[in-house]
């Protein structure tokens, strides 16, 4: 009696071991796409990244040289002067947006975080449009 008892457990045991064993490689199968899209999705927003923050550089350093040769070369510091205001109250009026908007820092790793969180959404977006228009 307890040979079958135990016999009677050990296959149920079996039975479950199976079933969630199926559950897992169900689960599995289904995030899969899921892991791909978030590999693709950082890849794609560090690329983003990468170029905005290019394109800051790029724009300080022209700010740069600019009041360097209009202060020693074209002008002088007086003209100068409140053009370096205006320009340096734009830099920090747009570091300012870009945190109250995204809630994000304005370093690099900010905008990188912000560029691969918003390609992520925008690519599950489109892969559940996906999904929801093939069923």
């Amino acid at each position: 009696m307890i040979k079958e008892s135990l016999n009677i457990q050990a296959q149920e045991v079996h039975r479950e071991k199976e079933e969630l064993q199926n559950q897992l490689t169900h689960l599995r199968n289904k995030i899969t796409p899921y892991q791909t899209l978030e590999i693709k999705s950082v890849s794609k927003g560090k690329q983003k990244a990468l170029r905005a923050i290019t394109s800051f550089t790029g724009i300080i350093c022209a700010q740069f040289l600019l009041m360097q040769s209009g202060t020693y070369v074209f002008y002088s510091w007086d003209i100068i002067e409140p053009i370096t205001c205006l320009l340096t109250m734009s830099d920090a009026t747009v570091a300012y947006w870009f945190w109250n908007m995204t809630g994000k820092p304005w370093n690099l790793h900010g905008l990188e975080k912000y560029y691969i969180e918003k390609t992520m959404r925008k690519e599950i977006l489109k892969k559940k449009n996906a999904d929801w228009d093939s069923h």
